[in-house]
């Protein structure tokens, strides 16, 4: 376990990108932190495998194997992953007022409570923040229905939005738009 541990931080530290490195690096040592003390073989064997995996993975990005290198990129900047959801929180936590429920003591018919920095978010990356709700023609649609296809679309435009990045990671990023800093040492290594 410990050689595994020693090849994942040797194969982060020749990833390509100064804050993918970081982000592997220290993702490597908690994970491998948190399950140090586990007991139960089963759990044991699969997150050795997940270890594995992620070797795999990170061994493919750095001969640069375009879908692992975007997966690492994306998971560095929080496009996906356990970051994506630490970057969305303050919107989705931010105080505002519960929506009422659209049947009277059944909280579960409430519609999802956006708030306002959520709706701004949300309002600059998807189309309506709302569904168009299919109208019945013989009886009125149901509360339950009308407050399933709310949450529905809901799940569905919050799987699709992108978190802001922080400050310090957006001026790193357009500074390596801007100046070209990414050399092509690695490029040159498996041919034009």
């Amino acid at each position: 376990i410990l050689s595994l541990y020693k090849q994942i931080l040797k194969e982060s530290s020749k990833f390509f990108d100064d804050n993918a490195k970081k982000f592997l690096k220290e993702r490597a040592r908690t994970r491998f932190k948190e399950y140090k003390n586990e007991t139960i073989e089963k759990r044991i064997m699969m997150k050795w495998a997940d270890a594995r995996k992620a070797l795999n993975q990170l061994k493919r990005a750095n001969a640069f194997d375009v879908k692992a290198v975007m997966r690492v990129l994306k998971l560095t900047y929080g496009r996906i992953g356990p970051k994506r959801h630490e970057l969305l929180k303050p919107h989705i936590d931010y105080p505002s007022p519960s929506p009422r429920s659209f049947i009277r003591k059944v909280q579960r018919t409430a519609p999802p409570r956006i708030s306002p920095p959520l709706q701004a978010l949300l309002s600059s990356q998807v189309k309506s923040l709302y569904p168009t709700l299919p109208e019945p023609k013989h009886k009125p649609l149901h509360p339950r229905r009308k407050a399933n296809i709310i949450w529905w679309h809901y799940s569905k435009i919050m799987k699709q939005v992108m978190p802001p990045v922080t400050e310090e990671e957006l001026e790193i990023l357009e500074k390596k738009a801007g100046k070209g800093t990414l050399s092509s040492e690695g490029v040159a290594k498996i041919g034009r």
